[in-house]
C-alpha cells in the first residue's frame, strides 16, 4: 500500500504539460499602424507560433520595459521584458493590413548592440526563442547576430527583400530563414541554402526563469544593424487541472484509509 500512496503523490506532483508561446511586439513608439490588437495573429507559420495575444512593447528611446506579459491565450505569465538599445526605435514603410504586418512595422534599431531581458519565464524545461529580424536597410545588406548564452545564430538582412514591398523579394511576406550555402538572392526555401538571407532565426534549448538576449551588428556587413521586430518564446507549462485531480486522488485514498 505505501508503493502505492507513493505512486499517487508522484502522479500528483508530475502533470502534463501544454505549449504556451509568449509573443513580444517592438512598436514605433506605440504608433497604431505597429501596435497589435490582441485578435491580431502573427508569427512563423506551422510551428505553433502563428498566434494572437501579442504584448506590445512600446520602443521610445534607447531603454524601455513591459510588465504583465500575457501568453498565447491571453492568460497572465507573470513574465516581464525590458531593453537597452544603443539607436532605439525605427519602422518598415509597407502598407499594414495584418497583423503580421503590424508586427513586422516597428522595431527596436540595434548598431553595434542591444540586450533584451526577459524574466519571469513560467515554462518548464528547454524552450525555444523565434527572433525576428527585418530593418529599413534600401539598397544596403546587414548582419544580425543573436544569442542567449552559449546558444547563437544570425542571418543577413538583404537589400531589396523588406517586408511586403511590391517588386522586391519578399513582396509575398515570407518568414525566410537563413540557410548558409546556395547562390544568395534566394527567398527560403530554396534548394542548396539562401547564402544565409533571412528574417528570423531559432534559438533552442534555452532553459530558466530568466534570459538575455544579445543583439550585435555584423561587422562584414555594409552597415552595422541587428533590427528586432519581435519575438517568442515557446514552451510549456503544467496542466494544472491535472495537478489538481491527482492531489484530489490522493486525498480520496488517505480519507479511506483513515
Amino acid at each position: 500500500m505505501k508503493r502505492s500512496l507513493f505512486a499517487l503523490f508522484c502522479l500528483a506532483g508530475t502533470a502534463p504539460a501544454i505549449a504556451t508561446t509568449i509573443s513580444i511586439n517592438f512598436t514605433d513608439n506605440g504608433s497604431a499602424d505597429s501596435t497589435m490588437s490582441t485578435s491580431d495573429v502573427a508569427g512563423l507559420p506551422g510551428v505553433g507560433t502563428q498566434v494572437s495575444n501579442w504584448n506590445n512593447a512600446n520602443v521610445n528611446g534607447n531603454t524601455g520595459s513591459a510588465s504583465g506579459l500575457v501568453d498565447n491565450t491571453g492568460s497572465a505569465t507573470g513574465a516581464s521584458v525590458s531593453w537597452a538599445s544603443d539607436l532605439g526605435q525605427w519602422r518598415l514603410g509597407h502598407s499594414v493590413s495584418t497583423g503580421d504586418d503590424r508586427m513586422w512595422k516597428g522595431y527596436l534599431d540595434v548598431q553595434a548592440s542591444a540586450t533584451v531581458t526577459v524574466t519571469g519565464i513560467p515554462f518548464v524545461g528547454a524552450y525555444d526563442v523565434y527572433v525576428y529580424f527585418d530593418g529599413d536597410n534600401g539598397t544596403a545588406w546587414r548582419v544580425a547576430n543573436f544569442a542567449i548564452g552559449a546558444v547563437s545564430d544570425g542571418g543577413e538582412d538583404s537589400e531589396g527583400a523588406n517586408w511586403g514591398v511590391a517588386g522586391e523579394e519578399n513582396q509575398n511576406k515570407v518568414y525566410n530563414l537563413p540557410v548558409s550555402g546556395g547562390p544568395g538572392n534566394q527567398v527560403w526555401p530554396t534548394s542548396g541554402g539562401n547564402n544565409d538571407e533571412g528574417n528570423y532565426v531559432k534559438l533552442s534549448g534555452i532553459s530558466g526563469s530568466s534570459f538575455t538576449l544579445t543583439a550585435t551588428g555584423g561587422a562584414t556587413a555594409d552597415i552595422l544593424r541587428a533590427p528586432i521586430n519581435g519575438f517568442q518564446i515557446v514552451g510549456v507549462v503544467p496542466e494544472p487541472s491535472t495537478a489538481l485531480f491527482g492531489l484530489a486522488g490522493v486525498a480520496a485514498l488517505l480519507r479511506r484509509r483513515a
